[in-house]
């Protein structure tokens, strides 16, 4: 095997892998005869088994009413940008408490991790470490590059883990209507018309330019990553400038990572969010009013981790996301190097940081 051959999977230690009907059920606090019925009306399974990801979407998309706990959370999810969209929002300071794990589905020889370290941006104003990013399982070398804190281990352990705190300040940015707003808003009121919001099993190395499933009504289907870089590709079509932002919705219940722009306008560098309006249109909102918050403003709820990618070298596979939310790669018992971004717990649909 090359290095280029093969990512790791999480495989068995995946904190949300496909499951039987009834742990389902446990999972989304329904019966397991009404996950059944939802099999009986087309929610895939495969091999008697049920992806999460794949029940979720399912669900989004007009049956949400059938899981109240899911419900529960999306309209937790769309309050929580609702001062924004009302122009309400005012200056955040968060304690954050930073926890980033891995998921590995075996032993490994030897762990290099890539972990994101918060910035200071033109709107996240001030960030103070009150206790610097630390590795789990006694790491044999401690660095930096560039932006990340590296952790290095020989023989690591089963589930390493790096934690920190930091306390962060973050203003609101509001829409500034600047001579080519109007070109923006129509742009991103046509992707969010065009746009099925869906979880997805992101791949390690993916290329930015991959085709993304169309419906047979003629949707783009895509995560918040897939949105914002089909707006990107839109715009660069257009001859439009533009550079992809990372960060995490900045509360404990909600916390997740998230994608959006920063696009070169007139008036400089301005960031627009094509998912949220994707969202709140799934859900049935005033998804054009987002439109109008976003393009040209964002909101004082969010913890910006890159503006831009960052492209860490000499990756086996090649970086990720444009390196901007972390890298890993190990050596396996075989000596091979490969990327383990796919067990990140980001990568596996898992946040755990927590909010103050």
């Amino acid at each position: 095997m090359s290095d280029d051959d093969a990512s790791i999977l999480p495989g068995t230690a995946h904190p949300h892998p496909p499951m039987a009907a009834e742990d389902l059920a446990d999972r989304l606090d329904v019966s397991t005869a009404d996950v059944l019925s939802w099999v009986k009306e087309g929610l895939p399974v495969d091999s008697g088994l049920i992806d999460p990801f794949l029940a979720a979407n399912w669900l989004c998309w007009g049956r949400l009413d059938r899981c109240p706990l899911l419900q529960r959370r999306w309209q937790t999810y769309l309050r929580w940008f609702m001062p924004h969209v009302h122009a309400q929002d005012t200056l955040h300071r968060y304690r954050v408490r930073q926890i980033h794990r891995v998921f590995l589905p075996e032993p490994m020889a030897s762990l290099n991790w890539y972990v994101p370290r918060i910035p200071v941006t033109a709107d996240q104003v001030d960030v103070r470490y009150l206790s610097a990013l630390s590795a789990t399982d006694g790491p044999t070398d401690v660095g930096s590059a560039g932006p990340f804190a590296r952790f290095a281990w020989t023989d690591p352990g089963p589930n390493p883990r790096v934690v920190g705190s930091a306390e962060v300040a973050v203003a609101p940015h509001a829409v500034d209507l600047f001579p080519d707003h109007r070109e923006l808003v129509a742009m991103v009121e046509e992707l969010a018309c065009e746009f099925r919001y869906e979880y997805r099993h992101h791949e390690s190395g993916e290329a930015r330019d991959r085709i993304l499933p169309i419906t047979s009504s003629n949707e783009i289907v895509g995560s918040c990553l897939d949105c914002a870089l089909e707006l990107g590709r839109r715009l660069g079509e257009r001859g439009r400038a533009w550079k992809l932002c990372s960060g995490v919705i900045a509360n404990s219940v909600i916390a997740n990572p998230h994608f959006w722009l920063k696009v070169d306008t007139t008036v400089g560098w301005v960031p627009v969010d094509p998912s949220l309006p994707a969202i709140a249109r799934m859900l049935g909102a005033d998804w054009r009013a987002v439109v109008a918050a976003y393009v040209g403003g964002c909101d004082a709820r969010r913890i910006t981790l890159a503006e831009g990618d960052h492209h860490l070298p000499s990756l086996p596979g090649g970086p990720s996301i444009g390196s901007t939310i972390g890298e890993i790669f190990a050596l396996d018992g075989a000596g091979n190097r490969r990327n383990a971004w796919p067990c990140l717990d980001w990568v596996c649909g898992d946040c755990s940081w927590i909010f103050e």
